[in-house]
This record gives C-alpha cells, sequence and structure tokens, in this order.
C-alpha cells in the first residue's frame, strides 16, 4: 500500500509541475538551435568515401599477416593435409574479403559518376 501511495505522489508532482510550467514553455520566444557538423564531410558520398579509405588503410596490414600466418601454417604443416587446407582457406578468404573492400571502393566511385 505503501508503495502504491508513494508512485500515486510521485505521478502527481509530476503532472502537477508539467502543468505548473507547459504555459510558460508554450509561450517562450521561438529559438533558433544550429548544431555544428561534428564530422569534416559535408555530403554522404565522401563520408562514404573515408570510411571505405580507412578500410582499405586497415585492412591492408592485416591481409599480410594473414597471408604470412598461412604460409607459416602451410610450411609446418607438414603432409598433414587438414592444416594445407586451412592455409590455403586462409589465403583465400583473406583475398576474398579485400577483394570486396576494393570492390566497395570501385561501386562507391560508379554509383558518384553516375548520380553526379
Amino acid at each position: 500500500m505503501k508503495l502504491i501511495t508513494s508512485i500515486t505522489f510521485i505521478s502527481l508532482t509530476s503532472l502537477s509541475l508539467v502543468v505548473l510550467f507547459a504555459p510558460a514553455v508554450a509561450l517562450a520566444a521561438p529559438a533558433t538551435v544550429a548544431f555544428p557538423n561534428p564530422l569534416s564531410y559535408d555530403t554522404f558520398a565522401e563520408l562514404v568515401d573515408a570510411v571505405i579509405s580507412w578500410l582499405v588503410i586497415i585492412s591492408t596490414p592485416i591481409i599480410v599477416l594473414l597471408i604470412v600466418i598461412a604460409g607459416l601454417v602451410f610450411m609446418f604443416s607438414g603432409a598433414n593435409p587438414n592444416l594445407q587446407k586451412t592455409a590455403r582457406n586462409i589465403i583465400f578468404y583473406s583475398l576474398i574479403g579485400y577483394a570486396i573492400i576494393l570492390f566497395a571502393r570501385v561501386l562507391m566511385s560508379v554509383v558518384t559518376g553516375v548520380t553526379g
């Protein structure tokens, strides 16, 4: 019972504050609010191009590292065909991922060229 009384008191207090201050807020002079652009890019295309450029810069050393790791796995695999297949898969999928990132840059250039 005490909880219900407490919730009712809080609700009525909040409602009375809203009713009390609502006219003052409604009649206040309209203010112009200007939010500065936190990005250094003006268009969405520039932002996407910057993100793709960042992905290329970040992914290039990762791809090189993956290929080196795959080479080491391949060297130490010996006659184990499972490890050889794992090394080939590492190289294959890392190159596919890098190709997708590069294709995103090409696709962005094509879309920008078509739409102007």
